[in-house]
C-alpha cells in the first residue's frame, strides 16, 4: 500500500486535465454513494454509473506514449471504482424461492414419469 506522500507525488505526475477529472470523480462519486445509501434515488444511481464508465474509459485521456501515467491513474482510481460498484449493487443477489411449488394431485414431473 502506498503512503499518503507517495500518492500525492503520483497524482502530481499526471496531466492537469486528468488531475481535475480524478478530483471530480472523487468528490462527486462520494456524494452520490451517500445518496444511493440513504435513499434509492434512481438519478443518483444513473450518475454513479456514468462515473464508473468514466473511470473505465480513463485511458482515452492519455496518448500511447503515456502508458506509465495511465497505470498511475488506474491505480489511484481502483479503490473508488470498487466502492462505487459496491454502492450500485450491480451484482444482483441470488434469487430465492423461484422453484414452483407443487400442488397435491399436480401429477409431479411428467417428463420424469414417462422415462
Amino acid at each position: 500500500m502506498a503512503s499518503q506522500q507517495q500518492l500525492k507525488q503520483q497524482f502530481k505526475q499526471l496531466p492537469k486535465n486528468v488531475q481535475k477529472k480524478l478530483h471530480r470523480i472523487n468528490i462527486d462519486g462520494t456524494k452520490l454513494v451517500k445518496e444511493c445509501d440513504q435513499n434509492s434515488n434512481p438519478e443518483a444511481r444513473e450518475n454513479l454509473k456514468s462515473i464508473v464508465m468514466e473511470i473505465d474509459f480513463i485511458h482515452l485521456d492519455f496518448n500511447e506514449s503515456e502508458g506509465e501515467k495511465l497505470k498511475i491513474a488506474r491505480e489511484l482510481l481502483r479503490p473508488y471504482r470498487n466502492k462505487f460498484i459496491r454502492a450500485l449493487a450491480i451484482f444482483k443477489p441470488k434469487q430465492e424461492g423461484t422453484k414452483r411449488k407443487r400442488i397435491s394431485g399436480d401429477g409431479g414431473n411428467k417428463r420424469a414419469r414417462r422415462q
